[in-house]
Parts: structure tokens; sequence; C-alpha cells
């Protein structure tokens, strides 16, 4: 099992504690990100191409008129929006520029990335449902057109809450902390239920056309060779950005930030708890004890591996990694949150 030893360029591959042969072959396999980058821009490309040339070639072209060229635009727009540009909006963070400095530039461009992926989608939409009301045609009832939905509307709901937790200034750092992991997590859900809802979509289309063309689809016409093409690349897309996501040594360093030392806002019981202390004049060994209890409940799980500790209201200095810890350990009651590095 392959262990990552420190943080930025300097990482050290270990297995079981010792250099080895194995750990120069686990570094071997941790592989460049930027090339990385390169060949999944590459193929966002190729997925947009190919669902626009199977429109354009074999489903008629484009209009904005309620005919079945309108309806192209909901394939084009899903793949294009959902898939791709959703998927540059996750990955925005794992470009190595996005590792040093202030968060709030990349916030902002994760956050457009992503509003523009939802346009996109909302005017997918917008053409299915006119293109079946055009044409008479019942809405909601396959389970390609759920899916759809549910993924759009969660999507809305993610991008609302990461809005209102990361960008909005008066979002305390503890409720940040809270819901980071939960935002990662719906993050990636959306992108696999986005990725389901296209190669569905595309199957269903393709019964529904070639069952009344010149040839069936279990014939396996020209057509249904490239749209399943296409289907196969969709996933392919999505699988290598999950797998970008998931892997550690392309994670943002949270040492490295001058975001990497907020300090966590306490709640405003303990702040009243400080108060109402202060008030009453007393020392008592038992109010320190039970004051650091009660905070290390709040920083727990918002500091690195699960350490806790009490948190001064105070702002601490950007610092490296040995710095923040030779603090803590001559002042304990003042420490920066190392997992206080929030999106």
């Amino acid at each position: 099992m392959c262990e990552r030893e420190g943080g930025g360029q300097s990482d050290q591959w270990i297995l079981g504690g010792k250099e080895g042969e194995a750990g120069r072959g686990c570094r071997m396999l941790d592989l460049p990100f930027l090339p990385f980058c390169v060949l999944l821009g590459g193929l966002g490309f190729v997925c947009v191409a190919f669902v626009s040339a199977w429109c354009q070639h074999w489903r008629g072209g484009f209009a904005w008129d309620g005919s079945a060229q309108m309806f192209n635009w909901h394939p084009v727009l899903m793949v294009t929006g959902m898939v791709v540009l959703y998927g540059t909006a996750a990955l925005v963070y794992r470009l190595p520029p996005a590792w040093s400095g202030p968060k709030l530039p990349w916030k902002v461009l994760h956050g457009t990335l992503a509003l523009v992926a939802f346009g996109l989608a909302v005017l997918g939409l917008v053409a299915v449902f006119r293109f079946h009301n055009h044409n008479g045609t019942p809405n909601m009832y396959s389970l390609h057109s759920w899916l759809g939905l549910a993924t759009v509307l969660l999507f809305s709901c993610q991008w609302l809450a990461g809005f209102s937790a990361f960008l909005l200034p008066w979002a305390p750092t503890w409720l940040r902390a809270l819901y980071k992991p939960i935002h990662i997590f719906f993050g990636s859900t959306i992108l696999m239920l986005s990725v389901a809802s296209c190669v569905s979509g595309i199957n269903e289309k393709l019964f529904f056309s070639l069952k009344n063309g010149t040839m069936e689809y279990k014939r396996l016409p020209t057509e249904a060779v490239f749209a399943n093409t296409l289907g196969l690349l969709i996933l392919l897309f999505g699988v290598l950005v999950l797998g970008a996501l998931a892997r550690p040594s392309w994670k943002r360093p949270d040492a490295d930030s001058p975001d990497s030392c907020q300090v966590l806002a306490l709640p405003t019981p303990l702040l009243a708890m400080d108060y109402l202390h202060q008030l009453s004049g007393t020392t008592n060994v038992y109010w320190g004890y039970m004051r650091r209890a009660a905070t290390s409940l709040v920083t727990t799980g918002a500091t690195e591996g699960g350490a806790q500790g009490p948190v001064a209201p105070q702002l601490c200095s950007p610092s490296s990694t040995a710095r923040s810890t030779a603090a803590t350990a001559t002042a304990p009651g003042s420490g920066c949150s190392s997992r206080a590095e929030l999106m």
C-alpha cells in the first residue's frame, strides 16, 4: 500500500514506512496532472463534436420552432453542460495554479462554470418540453426523463447551497467545514447521474428513431454504431473526472494556502458561556475543562485527521505546516485548523 508523506512537489511515496523499489513504482504511477488535463479536454471536445455531428448528419440539423430539429438541441446542450462543463468545473481546484494563493478567484471560476452548465441544461429542458408540447407528446413518462429532471433539480440545489456557504461572506467557517464533504459528495453524485441520463437518453432516442427508419436498431446501422460510441465516450469522460477527483496527489495542499490558517468561528453558545464566566469573575479549573471539551466538539471534523483542540477567536497569519505546528505546541490556546481550507 502506498502512502504519501508531505505535501506539494516534495511528496515521498513509501511502502510500509520505508522507501524501496515498490515505493518508487508507486511514484511512477503518479501521473502528471497537466497532460491528463489536456487529454480530458480533448475527450470532452470529442464528446461535444460527436453529439453535434450525430444530430446534424442523421437527425436533420437544428432549429428553434418546436419541430424535431428543435429536439436536437436537447442532447447537444445536455452533453455540453451537464457532462463536459460540469466535469471541467469539478476539476478547477485540481489545477496546480490553484494550489497556492487566495481561493476566491478559483471559487468564482468554479461557480461560474457550474452556472453556465446549469444554464445550458435549462435550455436543453426548454427544447425538449417545447418539442413535446408542439407535437402532442406526453412529458415525463420515461425513466430517462425522471432521472434527467432529478439530476437538474439536484444540481440547482447544489449550486445554491455552494454559493451560500462558500461565496457569501456571512457564512461561518464551522458551517463551511460541516458542509464541504457534503458538497463534494453530491458533486460527484450529480456527475454520475448526468452521465447515466445522457447514456439512457441516447439509447432511448435510437430506439424511437430507428424503429420507424430504414433499418432497425437491432441490425446495428451506422447511426447506431456512431451513437453507441458517443455513449461510451461520455462514460469514459465521467470515469476519468471521478478518478481525478479521487486521486490524493492531485488535491490542493491545504497547508500551502493562506486560507488554510483560518480560525473556526465559535458558535454563539460558546461566546455566551465566555461572557457569563467573565461576569461571574470566578476562576474554576473545571470551567476550562468544560470549555475545551465544548470547543473540541466544534472543531472535530474541521481539523486535519480528526485532530481536536480549542481554537481561539482570533485571526491567524498564513504560515507553513511546520510553523503552524510549532505555534500550536508553544501556545495551546492559539492554533490553526489545517482542515479549514474550505471551498
